[in-house]
């Protein structure tokens, strides 16, 4: 068993049904979306996993970070987990950084 402080990544099958009924706040489940395809349901904070908008070859675009950058609060984490997801991520970094982006 965890510890009450330890935390776990536990992938299951039917995405769109987590996070629905009374006892998510008891398990303390962090709910992993894509949010330019689906809404948190629940949480602390966020865990953005983006696979691409159209797919794992999709490279986006500085609009789409800056959506982003307004999506995300201090404390959330963000994934890029798409063909270009370095090259994104050090793009992003960047958006995050220059306040004037």
């Amino acid at each position: 068993l965890l510890d009450r402080g330890e935390r776990f990544h536990l992938r299951l099958g039917a995405p769109r049904e987590v996070g629905r009924g009374d006892d998510k706040e008891d398990l303390d489940l962090i709910h992993v979306v894509d949010p330019f395809k689906s809404r948190k349901l629940h949480g602390e904070f966020s865990y953005f996993r983006l696979h691409g908008i159209t797919g794992y070859r999709y490279v986006f675009t500085d609009n789409d970070l800056k959506k982003l950058k307004a999506m995300i609060r201090d404390g959330d984490y963000v994934m890029f987990n798409n063909v270009h997801m370095w090259y994104d991520a050090l793009r992003f970094k960047e958006i995050l950084l220059n306040d004037d982006l």
